[in-house]
C-alpha cells in the first residue's frame, strides 16, 4: 500500500507599501498607481500665505494657480472658497465637481452634505443625490474617563446644590459639593437641559451637555442661569487647641523624667474628603420662556415662546416659526412668514 505525503504550503500575499519619502518624486497620479494608500490629504499641503491659502505638492509646487480665502481637504475631496465661490475637486485626480447654484458644502464621511438654490441634500462618492448615510454602529468604552453632575435639594435648609464626581467606571468619587447663591425667591425646580437633575460629560458624548447651565422654573416659565467652577468659594479649614498632649522627657544630669503638657494645634479631619463651599449663579437668559431644552439628536438648545422658536446662544429671541432638520447641518426655517434655510455650524440664514 503506498503512502503519501501532502504538503500545505500557504501563500500569503502582500500589498507592497512604499513611504511618502520613497515616492517623493513621484508625481501624485503615479503614487496612485504604486502605493495604494497614497491619499491626497497627505500628499496635499495647505501653505498660508498673508491672509491667503494655497495648495501644495510635498516639494511646494502650487496646484492651483490662485490663492483662496479657504481651502479644506480629506481624502476624498478638495473645497477651495474664494470670495463666496465655492469649488470642489476630487482629492484622487483633482476633477472638478460641478453643483448647480452651490452655496456651502460640507465633508461628511466618504461623500458631501450640501445646499443650494433647490435645498439641502447629501451626495455619495459618485455625487449621486441620497437621502442619508447608512447608520453606523459605534463601539463605546465604559471606563473612559468622566464627570458626573448631580443637583440636590436640601428640603430642611431648602438649599439647592451641586455634587460633582471624578473618575473611571466603577472608581467615581465625589469631588466637589457647592451650595447655591443668588437663586430667585420661589422656585420651583432646578434641572440641567435634559430636564434631569443628573448629567455627565466624557469622550462618548455625542454632543457637549453644558453641565454648567442651570434650568430654573418659577411660575411656570424657564430660564437659563450659569455659574462658574473657579469663582467656587470654599471655607478656610478649622483648626482646634488640643490642650492637654503629654510628652516627656528625661533630665541628662540626674536621669529623672519629666513630663510635660504641650498644646499643639491640629486640623480638624473632615467626615467626608469632598471639598464644600458655594458659587453663585448668574442668569444667562431671563425666566421668561414657555419651555427650554436641548436636543438628544444634535445639542441645540431650543427656545419656545409665544409658539415660536429661538435657538441659544445665536438666537435667543423668539422668531422662527419653523426650525426643521432636513440634513445634519442644514435646516429648513420660516421667519418673519419667510421660507429659508440655516446652518448651524455657522448659524447663517439663506434665502433664495
Amino acid at each position: 500500500m503506498k503512502q503519501f505525503m501532502i504538503f500545505l504550503i500557504c501563500l500569503t500575499y502582500y500589498n507592497t507599501v512604499y513611504s511618502q519619502d520613497i515616492l517623493y518624486n513621484l508625481s501624485f497620479e503615479a503614487n496612485q498607481g504604486n502605493y495604494n494608500n497614497s491619499y491626497g490629504e497627505y500628499y496635499y499641503h495647505i501653505k498660508k500665505e498673508e491672509n491667503r491659502y494655497r495648495l501644495t505638492t510635498k516639494k511646494k509646487e502650487y496646484i492651483f494657480p490662485e490663492a483662496f480665502d479657504t481651502i479644506v481637504k480629506n481624502a476624498h475631496f478638495i473645497k477651495t472658497v474664494k470670495q463666496n465661490v465655492i469649488n470642489i475637486y476630487r482629492t484622487q485626480n483633482l476633477e472638478k465637481i460641478e453643483i448647480p447654484n452651490l452655496k456651502q458644502v460640507y465633508f461628511i464621511r466618504n461623500g458631501l452634505e450640501v445646499l443650494t438654490n433647490q435645498g439641502a441634500q447629501y451626495f455619495d462618492n459618485s455625487i449621486t443625490k441620497i437621502n442619508n448615510f447608512p447608520k453606523l454602529n459605534i463601539f463605546t468604552c465604559g471606563t473612559v474617563y468622566s464627570e458626573q453632575y448631580t443637583l440636590k435639594h436640601n428640603e430642611k435648609s431648602q438649599k439647592h446644590s451641586i455634587e460633582i464626581s471624578e473618575g473611571y467606571f466603577g472608581g467615581m468619587d465625589i469631588e466637589t459639593i457647592l451650595n447655591f447663591n443668588n437663586l430667585p425667591d420661589n422656585v420651583k425646580s432646578l434641572s440641567f437641559l435634559n430636564d434631569k437633575k443628573y448629567t455627565s460629560e466624557s469622550v462618548n458624548n455625542k454632543y457637549y451637555t453644558h453641565p454648567n447651565l442651570i434650568k430654573i422654573i418659577k411660575d411656570g416659565k424657564s430660564g437659563i442661569y450659569s455659574y462658574k467652577l473657579d469663582d467656587a468659594k470654599f471655607p478656610k479649614k478649622e483648626k482646634r487647641k488640643v490642650k492637654e498632649k503629654y510628652a516627656y522627657d528625661i533630665d541628662v544630669t540626674t536621669g529623672d523624667t519629666i513630663f510635660m503638657v504641650v498644646p499643639e494645634i491640629i486640623e480638624i479631619e473632615p467626615i467626608s474628603f469632598a471639598k464644600k463651599g458655594e458659587i453663585k449663579l448668574n442668569q444667562i437668559l431671563a425666566i421668561e420662556y414657555d419651555y427650554i431644552q436641548q436636543s438628544e439628536i444634535n445639542g441645540l438648545i431650543y427656545l419656545y415662546k409665544n409658539k415660536q422658536i429661538g435657538i441659544y446662544p445665536n438666537h435667543i429671541i423668539t422668531n422662527f416659526d419653523k426650525f426643521k432638520e432636513k440634513t445634519t447641518s442644514f435646516y429648513e426655517i420660516t421667519k418673519n412668514e419667510k421660507q429659508g434655510w440655516i446652518d448651524i455650524r455657522t448659524f447663517q440664514e439663506y434665502y433664495f
